[in-house]
């Protein structure tokens, strides 16, 4: 467990940043190619969910 904790959890630190900013990049665009291409009967998840909080 010392060995996971302080060697490889360290090392893949900078890999696993990498990803969520992708992802995040990734999530936005999906969401702004929604809003711009969607209409009232065709949504996705993540338009669907932003309309229900009210930023759509």
């Amino acid at each position: 467990m010392q060995i996971l904790l302080r060697v490889y959890l360290p090392m893949a630190a900078p890999s696993v940043a990498a990803k969520t900013r992708l992802n995040t990049i990734r999530i936005w665009n999906e969401l702004a190619g929604a809003l711009g291409l969607t209409f009232d009967k065709a949504q996705t998840v993540t338009l669907a969910v932003a309309a229900y909080r009210g930023y759509a």
